[in-house]
């Protein structure tokens, strides 16, 4: 508008100088002056008219022109150009919402089959199951995968699916791979993590806010000392969990290895022995759980249990439990033993397959009782192993 206003004010001069040039002809009346004046701006205002009206007034800055701008229009007023710029501006793009992007995490919640350090016979095949949450924010799908991505156990194949149904973030899913322990005898692992539908690798967070992958960790082997890994066992008893190895005059019940027993009869020995004792409360026990193991063809499972030397008032209550694949409980063994000589027992586990555990993940449970009128409980398992 400023700029319309300053066109007008240099044509109204121009306007009275061209009048004032015709005057040296002549000198016209005051009121000729005036009409000579009305009439020069009147026709520069409409020929403006139409020109002006492109020029929209703006509150901001006038936008840049843009390589679409029009040829400037002149406009010829007497002997004089006036230039008058007009543009088209470009509209600027609408601005939508957009969905915001979810986030793929997972997080561990527990090893279902195949707990790390399992023993595993050389070329036997085995399925290892852990179960995860979907810490993130997207819906797991059927297009999700769990592939390798290290170590020297290799999955078959190395990429699978990762769930059948859709997982909701905050559910928890069970995820397995397929694997096959070599011939060596050592230790192995195998690591993984899990893929979106895009291509995308993801792992679990821990307790740090870091990455991480899952893994299975295996043993392979056809000999299992329990006595060697006996703070790989679960240990409770009737009052509670226990810590291993135990504190001796725990009134909770307690249990360690004694590396050179002296048992029952005056007999010493030079290889280990768990020693369990039970609490004294009338129907107190002491129980370890042994992590899973695959059981070899023609395995047998042998050891030696009674009390050691000196505690004449021990009196307990042996047992041997099972439980193949996390299923219940079955026992092998069941008897009482009192103060005197240590007793022996064997079990051919795998003869004919009685058990239905070959090749089977495989727990084991050694219990012992406190008999009622007992005191001073100190029972011992000798030797426990499985051995082909």
């Amino acid at each position: 508008m400023t700029n319309t206003r300053k066109i007008l004010s240099t044509i109204i001069l121009i306007a009275v100088l061209l009048t004032s040039c015709n005057s040296v002809e002549a000198t016209p009346e005051p009121m000729e002056v005036q009409n000579r004046i009305n009439a020069a701006v009147a026709q520069t205002l409409a020929a403006l008219s139409t020109q002006v009206a492109l020029v929209q007034p703006t509150d901001g800055p006038t936008p840049a022109p843009t390589e679409n701008s029009e040829e400037t229009p002149t406009l010829e007023v007497g002997e004089l150009s006036v230039t008058v710029q007009s543009q088209n501006l470009t509209p600027l793009p609408k601005i939508t919402n957009t969905p915001g992007s979810c986030t793929d995490y997972a997080a561990y919640v527990a090893d279902i089959t195949i707990p790390d350090g399992t023993m595993v016979p050389p070329k036997t095949s085995f399925t290892k199951t852990w179960s995860i949450r979907n810490a993130g924010s997207c819906t797991w799908t059927p297009e999700y995968s769990l592939v390798w991505i290290g170590g020297d156990l290799k999955g078959t194949p190395n990429k699978v699916p990762l769930t059948s149904t859709n997982i909701l973030p905050g559910q928890t899913a069970h995820v397995s791979v397929s694997l096959t322990a070599p011939d060596e005898f050592k230790k192995y692992r195998s690591f993984w993590k899990l893929m979106n539908k895009s291509g995308q690798i993801f792992g679990l967070m821990d307790n740090t806010g870091k990455e991480q992958s899952i893994w299975a960790e295996i043993v392979v082997g056809l000999r299992y000392d329990f006595a060697a890994n006996m703070c790989s066992a679960t240990w409770t008893s009737s009052s509670g969990a226990l810590p291993c190895p135990g504190i001796q005059k725990d009134p909770r019940g307690f249990a360690y290895l004694n590396t050179a027993p002296a048992i029952e009869g005056g007999v010493k020995e030079n290889d280990p022995a768990i020693v369990m004792v039970p609490p004294s409360t009338n129907g107190g026990y002491i129980v370890a759980q042994f992590p899973q193991i695959i059981i070899p063809d023609y395995s047998n499972l042998s050891l030696r249990f009674g009390c050691l030397e000196g505690y004449t008032n021990c009196n307990v209550r042996f047992r041997i439990t099972y439980s193949i694949d996390g299923g219940p409980e079955q026992e092998l063994l069941n008897t009482v033993h009192g103060y005197g000589e240590w007793e022996s027992y064997n079990s051919y586990l795998a003869f004919n397959n009685q058990f239905a555990m070959v090749g089977k993940p495989v727990s084991f449970l050694f219990y012992m009782y406190a008999m009622e009128g007992s005191s001073d409980n100190y029972a011992f398992i000798f030797s426990p192993i499985i051995t082909p």
